[in-house]
């Protein structure tokens, strides 16, 4: 009766071990604690604005980032920290465009 016993208390620690082992080699996800604004200005009929000027807020802190849009009306604003966000957009020609409650996580 003890071999039958040891036997299921082996088998028992090798599977908890395996477990163990297996949560052990999961990949870690690390928390974000930045991010990335990216988009593209376009007109009315869908052709991209050269040169517009992007700003970013952060709502919670007031800082503020500028960029300007590339020959293809695209712009990127990276390592922001998470949080809410306000955009404008101006450019010569054209009504400033404002996006509120825009969030970054």
């Amino acid at each position: 009766m003890s071999t039958r016993l040891f036997r299921g208390a082996s088998l028992c620690s090798c599977f908890i071990a395996l477990l163990l082992l297996a949560f052990a080699a999961m990949p870690a996800h690390a928390q974000l604690t930045s991010g990335v604004f990216t988009g593209t200005v376009t007109d009315p009929q869908g052709a991209s604005v050269v040169g517009a000027e992007v700003a970013i807020t952060n709502v919670g802190t007031g800082s503020t980032v500028t960029t300007k849009t590339s020959a293809d009306g695209i712009y990127r604003v990276s390592e922001l920290p998470v949080g809410a966000y306000k955009s404008t957009v101006a450019a010569a020609g054209f009504k400033k465009a404002l996006k509120t409650r825009v969030y970054l996580n």
